[in-house]
């Protein structure tokens, strides 16, 4: 059995159902523009499926960072970048508990 992280695996969840929320819009799209032949029952079906693809995508925080609609992948900030930034954080903190405490 392979584990992997949380995290990973909501970002594999967060991909695949953004993946096959634009399939079937693609789908939708290509039958209502070029129309394409699509079952008579897929398109409510698939209008339905995408609602619910998006309202469980909100669960999860959303699309992964926009990717698609920026085309530009995720890239994890170094361990550098991001230990300033919780430094940053952790001096704003100190100084936010200080004043209080005065």
């Amino acid at each position: 059995m392979i584990g992997i992280d949380i995290e990973t695996a909501q970002r594999i969840t967060r991909l695949d159902l953004t993946e096959w929320r634009d399939y079937l819009q693609n789908e939708i799209d290509n039958h209502v523009v070029n129309g394409a032949w699509l079952h008579p029952e897929d398109l409510p079906k698939n209008r339905e499926y995408i609602y619910c693809i998006n309202t469980i995508l909100e669960a999860y925080g959303g699309e992964l960072y926009g990717e698609r609609k920026t085309g530009k992948p995720y890239q994890e900030s170094s361990m550098v970048e991001a230990s300033k930034r919780l430094e940053a954080y952790f001096l704003e903190v100190g100084k936010k508990s200080t004043q209080e405490s005065d």
